[in-house]
């Protein structure tokens, strides 16, 4: 008897067939395919003797049963790419460990274990005399209790990946044994319909694979960029119908060159492994990590429907390079750079997502290293675009194209003005108007923020000084102040001098910085904004909730309001997380003596939700655009809230 060797699906047999060629047939499929489903066919009394199970008939068919052949056969077909699948992962265990004799004497005699699972995570079959069929129904994260939280992590993980598209081999200690691991993705069509893994015993006490694939890094055994965006892009789908947001972390380590000059690439391997283990142990269960190069690491962070989860994740990844990394008699003191972007809100494809993460990883770095920053859109400028701005933005000053506009800010209980914000825009006389996130940054990377910043202080004092000039009594306007600008000791000198050239009052001028700034070097800032204080000034913060900086610095700081980043304010009407950031918010301000105020409101959603969480004060859309000096008169000249 002779059987085809073109793959097959199914077997469908008659239990006719004799005894002697019956049994032949049977231990030869047995033998080639031992998951092959079989199908037998006959009367009750042929099918009686025949234990089908024992050679992995999943069906016996009386004759007059053959409407059942039908549905059996698409259960066996449906089946069959699982059966590939299972097969193909454990070839590719035996491949990578029988590559060479010290790998193949590792192996122990005890036969594999080899199972599948659905697009959950849960058991679907398994085999193995060291696990039993009763295990069928488990999460894999529930099968070996008895396994180390690391390595149980390394199995889920494994099988995440998998459902990623990736084919992963892995050592770990499972089902009470050491093993060499392999999980592979099951495909229908062009989907990925669950996992097949397979596990071989290993002899305890050998020293690990070095390269389990390309798939993963070789130095920390992470995933690599492709695995990581399949991941990424399986978050943002899930923010689509969960209405959660998913947080990429673009994690550069800062001068990491050092660490090879000193110790070697031993030394930096060691390192690297370091860092790996310390952001892995931070992370969430459903989070994902990986590596893109030598010496940056990216995170994951899904689910984030709690508003303190990215701010403490950002802190919690940052504070992992606070305590020195050692090789040997070196002792490396590291920091890191770290880029952060929020999808969907930043973008809902996973490269762009990422891609806006590392931009902002880019201007940590410029800020002074150790530092988180949020993607803004001004970041992702060309080259040759920020080349060009940057030449043209030498000369706006003196060319008379800046300008300043004003916003109107509105308390939520009396709908009277409270105050104006100034905010300068750039008239180019080709590109038309310029707005702010296009050309600050660049501004404050050449340092031409600090001239730019005393053109804005001069111009409002000297505003103010035409409202009241005008009759317009009760006139509040607050400018921002960049983080370039705290740095100079002068800036309260400057903003005091203009103060007194104009005869204004100082209450009458607010200061406006961002939290991020404020961070760069608190007990500096602490400095400067209680000089302004003590001449007169309100401060407030900027954006806040967009620095992901701790809440329990606010109470050493000498300031007035809290102005609430439009990133929460934009979704608030629809999504609990913008919401829950929104009332603590408000709750911490209020219990500080603090009033809040909320940016970017843009229709009247919004506002319903801020009146009843009790937000003190609103600017927006939904109340007034950006307008010339000229057009603030009437609005001063109502009452003042």
């Amino acid at each position: 008897m002779h059987l085809s060797e073109e793959p097959v699906d199914v077997i469908v047999f008659g239990a006719t067939l004799d005894d002697g060629t019956r049994d032949e047939l049977l231990d030869e499929l047995r033998a080639r395919h031992a998951m092959l489903p079989l199908i037998a066919i006959g009367a009750p009394s042929q099918l009686a003797p025949l234990d089908t199970l024992a050679y992995g008939a999943i069906e016996a068919l009386a004759d007059d049963e053959t409407a059942r052949l039908g549905p059996a056969m698409l259960r066996a077909i449906r089946d069959a790419g699982l059966g590939r699948a299972l097969r193909a992962a454990h070839d590719e265990l035996q491949g990578v460990l029988t590559a060479s004799d010290r790998h193949s004497s590792m192996l122990t005699n005890a036969p594999a274990i080899i199972w599948s699972t659905d697009a959950t995570l849960t058991l679907r079959g398994v085999e193995g005399a060291e696990a039993g069929r009763g295990d069928v129904g488990l999460n894999v994260g529930d099968w070996d209790l008895a396994a180390t939280s690391g390595d149980r992590s390394r199995v889920i993980d494994a099988h995440r990946d998998a459902l990623a598209g990736a084919t992963t081999t892995i050592r770990v200690t499972w089902l009470g044994r050491p093993r060499y691991l392999t999980v592979s993705p099951v495909h229908d069509g062009d989907r990925i319909t669950g996992t097949a893994g397979a596990a071989l015993a290993i002899a305890a006490g050998d020293v690990e694979i070095s390269s389990v694939g390309s798939d993963h890094d070789t130095v920390t055994d992470l995933p690599n960029r492709a695995i990581f965006e399949h991941r990424v892009s399986a978050a943002l789908h899930d923010c689509e119908t969960s209405g959660e947001r998913a947080a990429v972390f673009f994690i550069d380590v800062d001068r990491f060159k050092t660490v090879n000059d000193l110790g070697g690439h031993a030394a930096g391997d060691t390192v690297l492994r370091a860092i790996a283990h310390r952001l892995y142990r931070t992370i969430g269960e459903q989070d994902a990590i990986a590596r893109f190069s030598a010496d940056e690491f990216v995170v994951l962070a899904v689910g984030l429907d709690d508003p303190t989860r990215a701010e403490s994740l950002a802190a919690a990844l940052l504070a992992t390079f606070a305590s020195p990394f050692t090789y040997g008699e070196h002792e490396f003191h590291l920091t890191a750079s770290i880029g952060v972007s929020v999808g969907p809100d930043d973008a809902d494809k996973a490269e762009r997502l990422i891609a806006h993460a590392e931009a902002a990883s880019f201007d940590a770095k410029r800020m002074g290293r150790n530092v988180v920053c949020r993607f803004v859109p001004a970041m992702m400028a060309t080259p040759s675009e920020r080349h060009m701005l940057h030449r043209e933005l030498l000369h706006a000053i003196e060319r008379d194209q800046l300008e300043l506009l004003y916003q109107p800010v509105y308390d939520v209980l009396s709908g009277g003005i409270v105050s104006v914000e100034a905010l300068v825009r750039w008239r180019h006389p080709t590109l038309g108007m310029i707005v702010p996130d296009r050309f600050i940054p660049m501004a404050e990377e050449s340092g031409l923020i600090s001239d730019i910043g005393e053109w804005v202080i001069s111009r409002v004092c000297e505003q103010i000084r035409a409202w009241v000039d005008a009759g317009i009594a009760d006139v509040r306007v607050s400018l921002n102040v960049s983080a370039r600008q705290l740095d100079r000791l002068a800036l309260h000198r400057f903003i005091g001098d203009a103060i007194r050239q104009n005869g204004i009052d100082p209450s009458t001028l607010e200061i406006e910085v961002t939290e991020t700034s404020i961070l760069r070097d608190i007990y500096g800032a602490t400095l400067l904004l209680r000089e302004l204080r003590q001449m007169g000034l309100r401060v407030a913060i900027d954006d806040f909730g967009a620095g992901f900086t701790s809440l329990a610095f606010l109470r050493d700081l000498p300031i007035d309001n809290l102005k609430i980043d439009r990133s929460f304010v934009r979704d608030i009407a629809t999504g609990n997380f913008d919401g829950a950031v929104v009332r603590a918010v408000v709750g911490l301000a209020r219990n500080l003596g603090l009033r809040t105020i909320a940016e970017g409101v843009e229709d009247h959603a919004q506002m319903d939700v801020l009146r009843e969480l009790r937000c003190d004060a609103v600017q927006g859309f939904l109340f007034s655009m950006p307008i010339p000096a000229a057009e603030c008169a009437t609005l001063f000249r109502q009452k003042i809230a």
